[in-house]
């Protein structure tokens, strides 16, 4: 039984099941020895707080650590409807049990990814002994959302340099480019897992009721089938993306598609995705993820691309787009999280290629792929399923976005990987009412020499030291090294802030002569 009852002092006290959340005597005092306890926090931290009550101690916090943001978790709605601001009302920079969001979602929505590594979280030992179970749950979603975090913040960490480049390469190369001006009614988001090949009855049937996003891997599945996609999304800077598009080479100019254009499936790309397709069969449609690159080279272009944010896989942005641009319901087939057998992916598949290539009388292709499913999805499911950890994070972050948006994500898939809105393809029919409209719009871009003059003027702003405004910006696309190096988990606290930009300047000027032979190169 949870109460408020008065404390020595006067000020109210919390009490759940026989336990106290704040001191029988004078909670005030209580909370200044927790903030000191808590040590030094930086400017700029954002702290989560673990197990508060009546908002003792987050005001204490921000009392004695001015300069920090603190997003106060609440044990009790109970307590949290008695808490001790005198401000009153809802707030909406803290989360309590029975609120209007999961705790997975309060996070996402409150902590960018670039401010991760500024994190810190605090517990308050009474609340975990008072609500054990919901501290357990709590630190799991925090836990979990740390690794979704992490994954993204790694792909800038390994990728970072590729994308200034191909930002660079896709700017120069591109004459003509769109952007997708209206999406509304069903939208069906094809990936590329086995069970894809399980949704090809319902995409056949059901193809003009709802605009069809592919993923680059499941492109050659469906254009094979003569399912043409009114958009392949692609967001991968690597090389190994441009493998997956060889078969739709093959539709320029030979296939209708009603939405995107006479020459096939539009593509939808940031400018630093793979630089490889640049010119290419298919006509490109762009969109932005707030990188340093695309706010400088797209600044002042009418009809500017829309902003989706980063995600650390295609499919969370494909779903992201058409959530952002009022779309719904979405339909996710082949995101099954998991491998099926020996298989990884839906047939064919660009690497089909490289196992047939490489497969040998005593080193056959079956043992290969069997060899890298056990290696690579270590923990095994019902039936033939197995999954892997970095395919559960992912999967959760699905299941919290699902959560977010009740009634608006739902997934096809025999999978037992759960990711939120599970529903069978009779349940996904009745799902597509609206009629679907797809809309891309022609974007005027500069001509190639103000392009290139554009280009020289962002590569002068790398090499010069620049005021502590943009270094912040620096840091998340050129040098990226501060988030190779800090420890990329929610209990680290940030690092010292000098040393962190005489690495980025360091890593600006070792690159810079290396994006200058590309500008002669190209």
């Amino acid at each position: 039984m949870e109460k408020i009852l008065p404390s020595k002092s006067g000020l109210p006290t919390a009490v759940s099941g026989g336990r106290y959340l704040h001191s029988s005597y004078d909670p005030a005092k209580e909370a200044q020895r927790f903030s000191l306890s808590a040590g030094h926090i930086p400017r700029g931290s954002i702290v989560v707080l673990l197990g508060e009550a009546l908002g003792y101690l987050s005001r204490q916090l921000q009392k004695d650590h001015p300069g920090i943001r603190i997003l106060p978790v609440y044990c009790s709605a109970y307590f949290y409807e008695n808490r001790t601001d005198p401000s009153g009302g809802d707030d909406f920079s803290s989360w309590r049990p029975g609120g209007p969001e999961t705790f997975g979602v309060f996070l996402r929505r409150r902590i960018p990814d670039t401010q991760f590594p500024a994190l810190r979280v605090l517990e308050w030992e009474a609340a975990e002994r008072a609500f054990p179970r919901l501290m357990r749950l709590l630190r799991e979603d925090l836990a979990r959302f740390g690794r979704q975090v992490n994954g993204s913040l790694l792909t800038t960490a390994v990728f970072g340099k590729k994308w200034i480049t191909n930002s660079i390469r896709n700017y120069l190369a591109l004459d003509k480019a769109s952007v997708l001006k209206k999406l509304s009614g069903p939208v069906c988001i094809a990936a590329s897992g086995p069970g894809l090949a399980d949704a090809l009855s319902f995409l056949e049937r059901k193809r003009r009721s709802f605009t069809l996003f592919a993923l680059p891997s499941a492109a050659d599945f469906l254009t094979r089938r003569g399912i043409i996609p009114e958009a392949i999304f692609m967001t991968d800077p690597g090389f190994y993306t441009g493998l997956h598009f060889r078969a739709l080479a093959r539709l320029a100019g030979k296939t209708e598609n009603r939405a995107a254009s006479p020459a096939g499936p539009a593509l939808l790309m940031p400018l630093p995705a793979y630089a490889g397709l640049r010119g290419g069969v298919l006509p490109a449609a762009l969109f932005h993820q707030g990188s340093a690159p695309e706010k400088i080279l797209l600044e002042g272009i009418p009809g500017a691309p829309p902003y989706i944010p980063s995600n650390g896989t295609v499919a969370g942005t494909a779903m992201q787009a058409a959530l952002s641009l009022g779309a719904g319901p979405v339909i996710l087939a082949g995101m099954d999280m998991a491998a099926r057998g020996i298989e990884e992916h839906v047939r064919p598949n660009a690497f089909d290629e490289y196992y047939a290539a490489d497969g040998r009388r005593l080193k056959p292709e079956e043992g290969e792929r069997a060899a890298r499913i056990f290696t690579l999805y270590p923990d095994r499911l019902d039936g033939a399923w197995r999954t892997s950890p970095s395919l559960r994070t992912y999967a959760g972050w699905f299941s919290s976005m699902a959560d977010a948006r009740p009634g608006s994500i739902f997934r096809v898939s025999a999978s037992p990987v759960d990711t939120g809105g599970g529903c069978t393809f009779g349940e996904a029919e009745k799902l597509l009412g609206e009629k679907p409209d797809c809309v891309f719009e022609r974007m005027s871009l500069p001509a190639l020499n103000q392009r290139r003059e554009k280009v020289f003027s962002f590569i002068k702003t790398i090499e010069k030291s620049v005021p502590d405004d943009e270094l912040a910006m620096l840091i998340d696309t050129a040098g990226v090294l501060e988030l190779k190096k800090a420890a990329l988990n929610p209990y680290s606290a940030q690092p010292d802030r000098e040393k962190a930009e005489a690495r980025v300047l360091a890593e600006i000027a070792d690159f810079c002569s290396f994006l200058y032979s590309v500008l002669k190169a190209l």
